[in-house]
């Protein structure tokens, strides 16, 4: 990838060999335009991150994240969401992918 971009020095990089370069490196595409400023980095669409309240809260029910969203539905109703680090109550669905992609990020990402 480094090469690629390297290569790319004026900013004249094929689509081509962008694409050659995604499979050979396994990355989206969108990644390599990201890196050479193309493409603005998009948000997160959930909006949601662990906090550390949230992995508290989290460790306490035993890793149950059904019952995380039910003290997180508790704490919302008695006006102590923002406390956690959270505006409002995600879905199981979404919650169950923040954690996810969160605990299973490992070291350094």
């Amino acid at each position: 990838m480094r090469r690629l971009l390297a290569v790319d020095g004026e900013r004249t990089l094929p689509r081509l060999h962008v694409r050659i370069a995604v499979e050979l490196a396994g990355v989206l595409e969108r990644t390599v335009w990201r890196c050479r400023g193309y493409v603005e980095a998009r948000p997160r669409q959930d909006g949601v991150s662990l906090s550390d309240a949230l992995s508290e809260v989290l460790a306490e029910a035993g890793g149950n994240v059904a019952e995380l969203r039910r003290r997180m539905l508790r704490a919302q109703e008695e006006g102590a969401l923002e406390g956690w680090g959270v505006e409002c109550v995600p879905s199981l669905p979404t919650l169950h992918r923040v954690i996810k992609r969160e605990l299973g990020a490992g070291p350094g990402s």
